[in-house]
């Protein structure tokens, strides 16, 4: 299993947007081979950091999701500043 962690800072006033457009990703995601699960998350301390942890049989579908017809794609107008993203860990 490969699990990718991001970590994103949302531009204020489009928190619904952003959460959306991770929603539709997540929902396109359960139709793929490969798909685990994934959370999204919202600090706590700070509302407009947005967190998700996706997770994938193998490195390649994690890989093939993100080329994946339909998929939105993260926009400026939405995110300004992915503060980590793509740090993969593999359960042992």
């Amino acid at each position: 299993m490969f699990t990718t962690v991001s970590i994103h800072q949302m531009v204020p006033g489009t928190e619904k947007k952003a959460i959306e457009m991770f929603s539709i990703g997540t929902r396109i995601a359960k139709e793929l081979k490969g798909f685990i699960s994934r959370d999204i998350l919202i600090a706590v301390n700070d509302s407009l950091k947005l967190t998700t942890i996706t997770s994938w049989q193998t490195m390649e579908q994690l890989e093939g999701f993100k080329t994946t017809p339909g998929r939105p794609k993260t926009g400026a107008k939405l995110l300004s500043t992915i503060i980590m993203s793509d740090v993969n860990t593999k359960v042992i």
